[in-house]
């Protein structure tokens, strides 16, 4: 009988690890540093945002499925560069993320990826190490490519225009 609880909780603990978004396991290497910064956007936030008040119909439509945010800032820049190869390392490990967008010159480096499953978004990552600037940001939820599509016009991001295709694909 111990051996068959023992047996269940390590599958349980390997499930939930499996589970973990990028930022959790970027965390989990590094959480303990003092040079990272985290905020997170949860969900009741999320909403709060969704009121007529505060966000315009465009707004609304970007954050419509998106059940939290997540972003990594790092304060010392030495260290932008160690920490961008780490979570890049994390992301080419994990093989559920499929790369849409990377930007890779001397004083820029970026990398867009998103988990995807049955033909929904679930996680949609933005890696960046620029200037002196180093970003992890994570959007969780029901992430709507049409709308990053869409979005991404308006923003003038021509890498993204492809993303109406890769959803038709899912």
């Amino acid at each position: 009988m111990k051996k068959l609880v023992l047996s269940l909780l390590v599958c349980f603990i390997s499930f939930s690890l499996l589970a973990q978004d990028i930022v959790n396991l970027f965390l989990n290497k590094h959480g303990k540093d003092e040079n990272i910064e985290v905020v997170t956007i949860g969900k009741k936030m999320l909403d709060l945002m969704q009121s007529d008040s505060i966000a315009t119909p465009e707004l609304r439509e970007a954050i419509a499925g998106v059940e939290n945010i997540k972003i990594i800032t790092s304060k010392e820049e030495s260290l932008n560069e160690n920490y961008y190869n780490s979570a890049h390392g994390l992301l080419l490990k994990n093989k559920d993320f499929t790369e849409l967008v990377a930007i890779d010159n001397e004083d820029q480096r970026m990398i867009v990826m998103v988990k995807a499953g049955r033909g929904v978004i679930s996680e949609l990552v933005l890696l960046m190490n620029y200037s002196n600037v180093f970003n992890l940001i994570s959007l969780c939820g029901n992430i709507n490519l049409e709308m990053l599509a869409k979005y991404s016009q308006n923003m003038d991001l021509n890498e993204l225009h492809n993303l109406k295709i890769i959803e038709d694909k899912n």
